[in-house]
């Protein structure tokens, strides 16, 4: 069951991480489009993409599966688990950086 956020938190310090920064302005768009749909389709942060993925290729503009996960396992604070029928792609820190925790905080000053 996806998680069906509606937000995607992409936190301002990514513009100040060093391994974010080593990619292409091309790649870093990819990185967080992969992150919006992770959040959209996937759970806890971890995203599984069975081949060919015709959607997913179109969306980060490259042609081919093989080309799709090639250059994801390039990508920072991912992990990539090629499986017998899926890829699994997940997201490094997810919790940390995409729970919204802020109900606890927020009943403390009531």
């Amino acid at each position: 069951m996806a998680d069906q956020g509606r937000w995607f938190k992409l936190w301002c310090s990514s513009l100040n991480d060093s391994a974010l920064d080593a990619l292409s302005i091309a790649d870093y768009g990819r990185w967080a489009k992969l992150g919006a749909l992770t959040k959209e389709q996937g759970t806890g942060g971890v995203l599984r993409v069975t081949a060919p993925a015709r959607s997913l290729c179109a969306m980060l503009q490259v042609e081919t599966y093989e080309m799709l996960v090639t250059m994801i396992q390039h990508y920072p604070h991912l992990s990539v688990t090629i499986e017998d029928r899926y890829t699994k792609i997940e997201f490094l820190n997810w919790h940390k950086y995409q729970v919204d925790n802020s109900a606890q905080r927020v009943a403390r000053f009531r």
